[in-house]
């Protein structure tokens, strides 16, 4: 059997490919509208952690507005900073959907941990095993990075700006891993946040091609926990190319795991993208329907 440490060098070519993440200068964030602003945390939890904060034009604060928190900050407005030239353009739908659609928010976009431990922050950490857990060469930061999302950055927002105070208006978005912290820091803040959007969920967990090990750990730890979700927004989807081309198994597994109630109360979403690939550009054409879904009233 593949130790967990000799995977995770596998995955680092395999993976981090479509993800992997490079430094930015942080003061040269260029958007088509509305307004950004950048700040940093030196946090009990994590270190220092820099994140963006977007209003889109249009957007006028007020104690009714909803927040989207994203994961992997570095790779949402300006492609001319990202590795690989791609973005979400979070800007350009936000402003267009504020226009189209009069919704309140504003997004907050995280920086990643840098490639070498993002996966180690995004991987859920309840869902492993007492071996999983001690086969690794680094150490599993899932529950401090919630407890940064929760305990620090979430205060801070509603320190210094006029948004929301209720938690059913606050939302964690995140593409692959991405789409798994956000369902764990749902399921694990339960009273932190009102619902998540999952896109492009890296259900493996890891390579996909050499171990089950980790995908039978996060579908073992969802079934014990997701009764948690019943109350909260739940967006999923995934598309048929690349990396996505080995989601749909699993997403049809999920998708039995929640209630027709739920989805007929329309606080489900799971939906299938044919053609799409695991990138920011196949990202970007659809990143709209989460945020209008998770937003709509």
């Amino acid at each position: 059997m593949i130790t967990l440490s000799a995977f995770l060098s596998k995955i680092a070519a395999a993976i981090f490919f479509f993800i992997a993440i490079a430094s930015l200068d942080l003061s040269a964030i260029n958007i088509s509208a509305g307004q950004i602003s950048t700040h940093s945390i030196d946090s009990e939890y994590i270190g220092t952690r820099s994140f963006n904060i977007f209003t889109p034009a249009g957007v006028v604060l007020s104690n009714s507005t909803k927040v989207i928190y994203m994961h992997d900050g570095q790779m949402l407005f300006d492609k001319s900073n990202t590795w690989n030239n791609q973005e979400w353009m979070v800007d350009e739908v936000s402003n267009k959907v504020v226009a189209e659609n009069g919704l309140n928010f504003i997004v907050v976009g995280i920086m990643n941990a840098g490639s070498e431990k993002r996966w180690f922050e995004y991987f859920p950490q309840k869902a492993l095993t007492v071996q999983q857990k001690e086969i690794a060469d680094q150490e599993f930061t899932a529950d401090n990075y919630l407890n940064f999302l929760t305990k620090e950055l979430k205060p801070f927002l509603l320190n210094s700006m006029n948004v929301s105070r209720n938690s059913d208006d606050h939302f964690l978005m995140g593409s692959s891993m991405g789409g798994l912290i956000s369902m764990y820091g749902v399921i694990e803040k339960q009273d932190e946040f009102g619902g998540f959007a999952a896109i492009s969920t890296h259900w493996p967990g890891g390579d996909p091609d050499d171990t089950k090990e980790l995908d039978q750990s996060i579908q073992q730890y969802l079934n014990n926990n997701f009764l948690r979700l019943n109350n909260k927004r739940i967006y999923f989807d995934y598309g048929t190319k690349t990396l996505d081309a080995y989601y749909e198994q699993y997403q049809k597994e999920v998708d039995r795991k929640f209630s027709l109630e739920l989805q007929k109360q329309n606080r489900y979403q799971s939906i299938k993208f044919d053609g799409a690939s695991h990138d920011e550009n196949s990202w970007s054409q659809r990143i709209h329907i989460p945020l209008e879904f998770l937003l709509d009233e």
